[in-house]
């Protein structure tokens, strides 16, 4: 014989490489997966910063224009309200080389206290008075500022060249004798030419005057009663400092990068710059797409990012390094912030440790070891005897019985019994199955047998009609009527047993059957419980409504099971209405049966043709799957309507020929 491989062995070795496999793949699944959360969670996060970071700065610098509005009506208070005569106030100074300085208080602190700039000349020193005292009122202002806002320096400068800045320092160490404070961009900016409106307005970035690096004034002009300008206000924001301040819990990795921008691409910030110059008051003119050089991928990621509200891109630069790159608008001053990093600054390097994955491996072993045991007990073993046990069946050996030794699982104790029924003798079978077929003969007469009472039911309950009848009138008993009625309900009687126990085929007798002769009958018949209950009949029939068929007693047990059904299903005082029409297109009639009973409860409503199924407390269930057997015996088709209120039952018979009846 050919040696065959074991399924056993097979499915040992198929389960042990997949578990080991699965326990593997599913370590490295669980890493990945663990790391790309990590990965989506560090995206966001850094771009709920961004969009934070970028409001507090739209915040920052709504508050620097609001409060230099605040100075602005200050001083322009003080313009109004001005004297006509001024002279230099106490605590100022003037020097050998004529500049005036404020001297400096001890008891007062340094944020609410200004120093002076200036030149005293003959020619200028009634105004220059004027403008000492007038400026003056913003010290205690400008201190409260400097205290509470990002603010580095608050000043105001007069066109005659005075300035007066807070916190109080020495301002000579600053700026030479000749330097005209007009002429910076501060000032230059917030005049009529360029800005009409007279509004505050945000310089572009430039090197600070006094020493803080890269800085951002906001400057307001300042109009006497006469609407000439008087100067300008000014509060300063030092770049670095703010973004030290917004970013100090944040890190950036080893090359992250912090940057403003305006739409154009124009620098406001750049984390990679100094943030100094040797020049004072130079302006920063440094645009993004011009500074340095740059990979497509780079310009297009800052090309999308300049056109959005906010988001996050990758792109790789110049040295192929891939980068990341969150920003967001920063309302109210049309500019973006961005925040750059390395991409693997964000994303964790998979370290697959195969020491845990050893452990697993030899647990694997230890489970597949003790399913070998188990599967050659109570598997391979119980198995082998079966085979021995069904080859001596196959040789006609059906007398061994024997049981398998042990317990066993359910599987191979039902195949062990099978094995034991085969063995029995055949015969038992073939005696069984010839007590099937009368077992299934007995159920076909107890089921025509059912049928047939249930249609004599109907014909004694219209006898029991036609007695009450009687009784009702108070005739006599040789009424003809009544015992003629009688009298053939008995006739029809033994012609429903004849039909019922042959429905399939058609009566041999031929007639000519008028459909609302049939049913005025059955309501005569029925006049007993149409009273008591109070029901109220409507027939509408059709002259023409003749059948040619020698099936009459079929329609009449049609008929009869549909409308006493109607009429034990409604309530006192309900309605039947009768339809009969002719389809002269279609040869057929039409009989509709409609009722406003409680309706037909079972679901679906086709099951209701079927036997066995009824709603009724002592009902059969097989009335109506009578009535759609003679129905078809009579080739035509009958079918519910219950779409609206009413249960309606519609009947379609052909016409048929004439001809063939007679």
């Amino acid at each position: 014989m050919k040696k065959r491989r074991s399924l056993i062995t097979d499915m040992v070795i198929i389960v042990l490489v997949l578990n080991v496999l699965s326990v593997v793949l599913f370590s490295y699944y669980i890493k990945v997966e663990g790391n790309s959360t990590s990965i989506n969670y560090a995206k966001e996060s850094m771009l709920e910063i961004v969009k934070e970071k970028s409001e507090l700065i739209s915040i920052k610098f709504d508050r620097l224009e609001n409060n230099t509005e605040i100075l602005k009506i200050i001083i322009e208070e003080a313009l109004k309200n001005e004297k006509s005569y001024y002279t230099i106030p106490e605590g100022y100074s003037i020097n050998k080389d004529k500049s005036v300085i404020r001297e400096k208080k001890e008891d007062v602190s340094v944020n609410s206290q200004s120093n002076v700039l200036v030149k005293l000349n003959s020619e200028n020193a009634d105004e220059l008075a004027r403008e000492l005292v007038i400026t003056e009122v913003l010290d205690e202002a400008m201190g409260t500022i400097i205290d509470n806002e990002d603010v580095i320096w608050g000043y105001t400068v007069t066109g005659n060249n005075l300035l007066r800045v807070s916190p109080y320092l020495n301002l000579e160490e600053f700026f030479d004798d000749n330097h005209d404070q007009t002429r910076d961009v501060f000032y230059t900016m917030a005049g009529p030419e360029k800005n009409p409106d007279k509004k505050a307005i945000l310089t572009s970035p430039y090197n600070d005057y006094l020493g803080m690096g890269w800085t951002i004034t906001c400057t307001q002009p300042i109009y006497d009663r006469n609407g000439d300008m008087f100067g300008v206000v000014c509060l300063d924001a030092a770049l670095k400092t703010m973004a030290e301040e917004l970013f100090k819990d944040f890190s950036l990795g080893s090359d992250g990068k912090i940057i403003w921008l305006d739409p154009q691409g124009n620098i406001f910030y750049h984390s990679d710059f100094e943030g100094k110059s040797e020049i004072q008051g130079e302006i920063f003119e440094k645009n993004i797409f011009t500074m340095n050089e740059m990979s497509y991928s780079e310009k297009a990621a800052y090309e999308k990012t300049l056109s959005k509200t906010s988001g996050l891109c990758t792109y790789v630069d110049k040295n192929f390094n891939s980068r990341i790159m969150v920003y967001s608008k920063v309302e109210g001053m049309d500019s973006y912030l961005l925040l750059q990093m390395d991409t693997r600054d964000v994303q964790p390097t998979i370290k697959f440790d195969f020491s845990n994955i050893w452990v697993l491996i030899v647990l694997d072993g230890a489970i597949a070891l003790i399913f070998i045991i188990v599967l050659y007990r109570q598997f391979s073993k119980p198995v082998r005897a079966l085979v021995n046990r069904a080859n001596k069946i196959s040789q006609g050996d059906y007398s061994l019985v024997e049981t398998l030794p042990g317990d066993n699982y359910f599987e191979i104790a039902q195949l062990n019994e099978a094995f034991d029924y085969m063995s029995k003798n055949i015969t038992l079978d073939i005696l069984a199955e010839k007590e099937l077929q009368q077992m299934e003969k007995m159920a076909g007469v107890g089921q025509l047998s059912a049928a047939i009472v249930h249609e004599l039911k109907n014909v004694m309950a219209r006898i029991k009609g036609a007695t009450y009848v009687i009784e009702l009138t108070g005739k006599n008993f040789k009424n003809s009527d009544e015992i003629e009625i009688i009298n053939s309900s008995i006739s029809e009687a033994e012609n429903v047993i004849t039909t019922l126990l042959d429905f399939s085929r058609k009566n041999s007798a031929d007639n000519k059957i008028n459909v609302g002769s049939i049913i005025n009958q059955i309501f005569l018949l029925s006049n007993k419980e149409i009273i008591s209950k109070g029901i109220s009949v409507e027939i509408k029939n059709d002259e023409e409504c003749i059948i040619y068929s020698d099936g009459i007693e079929a329609l009449k047990i049609v008929l009869q099971n549909i409308i006493l059904n109607a009429i034990q299903a409604i309530e006192d005082g309900g309605h039947i209405w009768i339809n009969i029409k002719k389809d002269k297109e279609n040869e057929t009639i039409m009989i509709s049966v409609m009722d406003d009973g409680p309706g037909i409860k079972i679901e679906p409503k086709e099951r209701i043709f079927e036997p066995f199924v009824t709603t009724k407390e002592k009902g059969s269930g097989i009335g109506l799957w009578i009535t759609r057997k003679m129905v078809e015996s009579l080739n035509g088709t009958i079918k519910l309507n219950n779409e609206n209120r009413f249960t309606e039952f519609i009947i379609t018979i052909p016409v048929g020929s004439e001809d063939k009846n007679e």
